[in-house]
């Protein structure tokens, strides 16, 4: 389908995934201690060897180190995927429009030098997991703040239409629309994979490219849709779908 934001793509259901709780386990307990090691250790080789070292031989360490602290956030993406994976549910009614102010604030910080205006509208309860929903809205709200070059960046979130995309029975669907750069149509399925980014990881703010996949597994643990609509400079608008509170089960 084709709209003026670009071609809508929902996310697939998760059909018998690997075991990442045990894979980010080994992983987390594996890698991050040796990681912070030489990241470290670059601190000291730098600090005992200055004198003999010019500074392109800094240069490099430093990216070196820098490269670990990358991979120690890689790590913490990993454990954090286990995490809303695997972690219980504990769903109850969620008014969206009363979590999302705070959760919006926190995302100014991904800006510090532009000016962020958002725009929230009152919509039907969910019921959600109230720890694991409001991370899926965090995750949302950073990419809307983060992915744009305007001095003053909109936000909107609220109640939105599903259109063409099949959502469950008893689901209420919401959208987060942001006026940033876009996302170009051949990256729509792509960017939903963990640790995808489609610029230097110097570019708006860093990150890891986890935002995306971990909002996508905890909307599907809810038994909800997540998809998006985007193009090039026109914004992007992520939309999901939740269980409307009246649900007796998530």
């Amino acid at each position: 389908m084709s709209t003026r934001f670009g071609r809508i793509w929902a996310r697939p259901r998760t059909r018998n995934p690997v075991d990442i709780e045990t894979f980010a386990h080994i992983v987390a307990h594996d890698l991050k201690a040796p990681l912070n090691g030489i990241a470290s250790m670059v601190d000291f080789v730098v600090e005992d060897y200055a004198d003999r070292l010019d500074d392109e031989g800094k240069a490099q360490l430093r990216l070196i180190q820098s490269m670990a602290v990358r991979g120690v956030a890689m790590v913490d993406g990993l454990r954090q995927l286990s995490r809303v994976s695997s972690a219980p549910l504990h769903p109850r009614p969620l008014d969206l429009a009363a979590i999302a102010p705070r959760l919006l604030e926190q995302a100014r910080a991904f800006a510090p030098d532009a000016v962020v205006t958002p725009h929230v509208t009152p919509g039907p309860a969910v019921l959600g997991d109230p720890a694991l929903v409001p991370l899926m809205l965090a995750q949302l709200f950073t990419n809307a703040v983060r992915f744009s070059e305007r001095p003053v960046r909109q936000v909107w979130f609220g109640p939105a239409a599903a259109r063409d995309v099949d959502v469950p029975e008893g689901h209420e669907v919401y959208a987060v629309r942001d006026d940033g750069i876009g996302i170009p149509a051949k990256f729509h399925t792509s960017v939903f994979d963990m640790f995808k980014r489609l610029h230097g990881v110097d570019h708006f703010g860093g990150g890891i490219g986890a935002g995306l996949a971990l909002a996508s597994r905890i909307v599907e643990r809810h038994g909800g849709r997540l998809w998006l609509t985007s193009a090039p400079g026109d914004g992007t608008t992520v939309s999901f779908s939740l269980p409307g509170a009246a649900a007796r089960s998530v």
